[in-house]
């Protein structure tokens, strides 16, 4: 009898070992452990915020605070977060004027209160990719997508043309990615509605994910571009920006940038 208990023991123990370890691997894997309602307890519960940028983050802020208007025309001026800031825009549009005003670690909120310095470049056209960081910190959607149409009117009443790009998805590679998908899937369907003057959106995710994912080849570590991803990136853009239009009017309705929140 007793060699019986020691066996249903073990087994037992065995049972719950394993189950924990599948339920651990699936967690991580698939993104099925509630990280973001956690984190979302633990804040209001503490009173923490997210966590804050980095201080490289203030830096860039400070320098394209600094750097003021530019002593020639600007054609482009390329908006967004680590994705962007990674890319050589200006040798990709070798005849046209091109500044780079993307920060890594960026979010939407984070370029709606730096609007400023984006709308000094005084550039004929702005093209924007932001929003997988803010999926990333948790944010609630509906605040995304209101500063994101903040960002467009303060673009837009600086007498910008505005090219918006669809959030590029993460692949399996990306810790969670089954869980961060469906966020960055809706947020998208916002972006790819979007009916305003001046406003034009590029389907950067269609163009560069393989199923839902992003495709595996395009990426280094599941979310960032590779080479290969940043050269498919550069030919979708390519023939969009290459002719550039001429500067539309000011929206009547709006006079100057909307301020951060």
């Amino acid at each position: 009898m007793a060699g019986r208990s020691r066996l249903r023991a073990a087994l037992t123990a065995a049972v719950l070992v394993g189950g924990g370890y599948v339920w651990g691997h699936f967690a991580v894997a698939d993104g099925l452990f509630p990280q973001p309602q956690l984190r979302a307890l633990k804040q209001a519960l503490t009173g923490t915020a997210p966590p804050p940028f980095p201080p490289a983050y203030h830096t860039r802020v400070a320098m394209f605070a600094a750097a003021g208007q530019p002593a020639v025309p600007v054609d482009i001026v390329f908006i967004g977060d680590s994705i962007t800031a990674a890319v050589e825009w200006q040798e990709a549009f070798p005849d046209q004027r091109v500044l780079n005003r993307a920060i890594p670690f960026d979010t939407i909120g984070g370029i709606r209160a730096r609007m400023d310095s984006i709308v000094a470049t005084r550039a004929r056209s702005a093209v924007i990719m932001a929003g997988v960081n803010d999926v990333l910190r948790g944010h609630d959607p509906g605040t995304v997508l209101a500063d994101y149409l903040a960002v467009i009117d303060a673009l837009r009443a600086a007498g910008m043309m505005v090219r918006v790009q669809t959030i590029l998805p993460c692949s399996a590679s990306w810790p969670g990615c089954a869980r961060l998908l469906p966020v960055i899937e809706a947020l998208n369907r916002d972006l790819l509605a979007l009916d305003r003057p001046g406003v034009t959106v590029i389907d950067a995710a269609s163009a560069l994910r393989d199923g839902r994912e992003l495709r595996a080849a395009y990426s280094y570590d599941g979310l960032h571009l590779s080479a290969a991803g940043v050269t498919a990136w550069q030919s979708l853009l390519l023939p969009r920006l290459a002719s550039q239009p001429s500067r539309p009017p000011r929206p009547s309705s709006r006079t100057a940038p909307i301020p951060a929140a």
